[in-house]
């Protein structure tokens, strides 16, 4: 048997130990509960603008989750979010 075919076993030790480690996709050590941690955001849009403000809030990390509709015809409604603390 040859050196290389004697440390086929040190890829596998490897990706062993990062999990057993809990490291995750992203390289950051997960959180000792092991679950996402969550921020929310509420916004009342009535504004003739809101698609803008609705992108700048998804390219922030924010993500829909409810929305709630407006009781007239100026307010479009509210929107909830959330995305994951850093």
């Amino acid at each position: 048997m040859n050196r290389l075919e004697r440390l086929w076993f040190v890829p596998v030790l490897v990706v062993a130990l990062i999990g057993l480690f809990g490291w995750n996709a992203q390289g950051q050590k997960q959180q000792s509960t092991g679950r996402p941690q969550w921020e929310y955001k509420v916004v009342n849009l009535y504004q003739d603008n809101a698609e803008k403000i609705l992108n700048e809030l998804g390219s922030e990390g924010w993500e829909i989750v409810a929305v709630q509709s407006g009781n007239d015809a100026t307010a479009k409604g509210l929107y909830h979010f959330k995305r994951q603390k850093q």
